[in-house]
């Protein structure tokens, strides 16, 4: 029971790691100056 409870935590920070960075890179892409 402990395996599948430590795999399900792992899985929810690998999924709100890789929510981050797209959010972060998002951001950097829609507050870059619009002049290329």
């Amino acid at each position: 029971m402990f395996g599948i409870s430590a795999i399900g935590l792992i899985g929810s920070l690998i999924t709100a790691t890789i929510g981050a960075v797209i959010v972060l890179w998002l951001v950097s892409v829609f507050s870059r100056p619009r002049g290329d």
